[in-house]
């Protein structure tokens, strides 16, 4: 269930978008390595208006990939210009 609720693009709102942030968080912990959860965070977090977390969010998936000189995804690109980031 957790998994459907990150990815499923109709219509989350109010609580459920917090819920699966929290989701994503948690994940983004226990599996760094795995873009997608960064990247669906970030939408949500944009999606709400929330700005400021969704940089923060590009950030550290940006960081994360500099660090391991992985290059990164066309996704990750339009996030970073989207949340101003770099």
């Amino acid at each position: 269930a957790a998994h459907r609720i990150a990815h499923d693009d109709d219509g989350i709102e109010g609580e459920d978008v917090d819920a699966a942030i929290r989701l994503l968080d948690r994940g983004m912990e226990t599996e760094p390595l795995d873009e997608s959860r960064y990247l669906r965070c970030a939408e949500l977090l944009l999606g709400q208006g929330r700005r400021g977390g969704a940089r923060a969010v590009v950030e550290r998936a940006s960081s994360l990939r500099a660090e391991l000189g992985i290059v990164e995804s066309p996704r990750l690109a339009r996030l970073r210009t989207a949340t101003g980031v770099g």
